[in-house]
């Protein structure tokens, strides 16, 4: 495929996905139609795994913001994710990302299905096939933990999810699937993924097998089915059992962490926001005493500002720079399985995984090391290590709606601009973010979120 055809099929996406997939494109500009040329749409980083959603990061980090760093943000949808507005998103951007990437998997799927059969055997093939299923339920995933409600089984099947679109064809009217087929959908992408997929990626912003069994390991933990996501996660931590050694890192980088580091399993980005730019950004004070002496996260993650040295703000992305990192890594599928055992009653296996990640995390590798046999109290430890290891992931979000329904570890969220308070009571209808309101406006078939 020429550059000027490849300009051509981008060019075609971006337009087609503008107003979320309502403009038809023009039917006789150039579509893939071989596996070369499936295969280099899939290589497509900049469009494919940098440009996620990230209003549940603005949402649900443990920061926050001055009255006047807030005022400065120049962008209104940020500033009223901070506050968890009931206002509808006047930008599509952070939908349409997504949904870009759900549109050009879908139009790699069909051309992948009507080639002949002849030319369907090979890993090539299964790799690329494997590869846009995984992508399609990557999007999928950052959709519905931001715009959806905590997954309840008992209210899954009637509670909104996202609409599901299979199938490049713009003429399908969208519509919200309920949140059980949502996650169906995942699950089946994921599955299907995970049995195509070479044991090693192919290229560093690709993804491989174990990525897969990592991706249903965080879909059933956010489900909260403790034992899928321990297998899931146990599959995946066979197939790539490393870890970084902080010990390794310089504390003094401006970015420690570097780019596709040997801890990733899918690179993944948020699109950029000033709401957690690093001039902008103070940690909460009591996330930043949880890292004891000799935690090197406290240092890797996190710089004291020069002129407020008892304030932090963060620099620890797992992208070595200012764009935030929501992929999978091997830490985030050790802290899965060290959950999930923990709640399966493997209290050996759960401690085996903690003090795991906590000796590659402690300056020397002379850690404490964790012996608590009571499960709850362990449970409680895991949550607390998952809290400090995965800032600014995207996964605290996820994190307070899914225990919104444990007692003991629910929390209400309250931030402070100007002498007012905003406040996200435990069990909120704004758990689910309001959809843009471009999306809403164009397509009356998709149902806003309550308030």
């Amino acid at each position: 495929m020429n550059v000027l055809k490849y300009i051509v099929i981008g060019a075609l996406l971006c337009t087609a996905c503008n107003g979320f997939l309502e403009i038809k494109p023009d039917k006789k500009m150039s579509v893939p139609h071989t596996l070369e040329d499936c295969e280099l749409l899939l290589n497509d980083y900049s469009t494919l795994n940098t440009a996620y959603p990230s209003m549940g990061i603005i949402a649900g980090e443990d920061y926050y913001l001055t009255s006047a760093n807030w005022n400065s943000i120049s962008v209104l949808d940020d500033r009223n994710a901070y506050i968890w507005s009931d206002e509808p998103a006047l930008l599509a951007t952070p939908w349409q990302g997504a949904y870009r990437v759900v549109y050009l998997t879908n139009q790699i799927l069909n051309v992948l299905d009507q080639m002949p059969n002849s030319q369907k055997a090979g890993a090539r093939y299964s790799n690329a096939y494997g590869h846009a299923l995984f992508l399609r339920a990557f999007a999928f995933q950052q959709l519905v933990e931001i715009y959806a409600l905590p997954y309840r089984p008992n209210t899954a099947d009637i509670d909104l999810g996202m609409p599901i679109r299979l199938s490049p064809d713009l003429d399908v009217v969208s519509k919200r699937a309920t949140l059980k087929d949502t996650y169906a959908q995942i699950i089946s992408d994921y599955s299907r993924a995970k049995n195509l997929l070479a044991t090693e990626r192919t290229i560093k912003g690709g993804t491989s097998k174990s990525a897969a069994y990592a991706g249903l390991a965080r879909t059933y933990l956010t489900m909260k089915d403790y034992e899928k996501a321990f297998n899931y996660a146990d599959s995946a931590w066979r197939m790539q059992a490393e870890l970084l050694d902080y010990n390794t890192l310089k504390t003094s980088d401006s970015y420690p962490l570097r780019r596709f580091n040997k801890e990733v399993l899918f690179s993944a980005l948020s699109t950029h926001s000033n709401a957690f730019g690093r001039l902008y950004v103070r940690m909460n004070p009591d996330l930043i005493a949880s890292y004891t002496i000799g935690d090197l996260r406290k240092a890797i993650y996190f710089q004291p500002y020069t002129m407020e040295p008892t304030v932090y703000s963060f620099k620890g992305s797992y992208d070595q720079g200012a764009t935030l990192f929501v992929g999978l890594t091997t830490s985030e599928v050790l802290l899965i399985r060290a959950e999930a055992a923990a709640r399966t009653g493997q209290i050996n296996k759960a401690l085996t995984d903690i003090n795991l990640l906590r000796a590659n995390r402690w300056k020397g590798r002379d850690y404490p090391e964790i012996t608590e046999q009571n499960a709850d109290r362990l449970l409680d430890t895991v949550l607390a290590e998952r809290a400090k290891e995965l800032v600014f992931r995207g996964r605290r979000w996820s994190d307070i709606k899914r225990l919104s329904d444990d007692p003991n570890r629910s929390v209400e969220l309250k931030r402070t601009i100007d002498g007012k308070d905003y406040m996200v009571p435990v069990g909120s209808l704004k758990y689910a973010l309001m959809i843009p309101h471009v999306v809403t406006q164009q397509n009356q078939n998709i149902e806003q979120n309550k308030r």
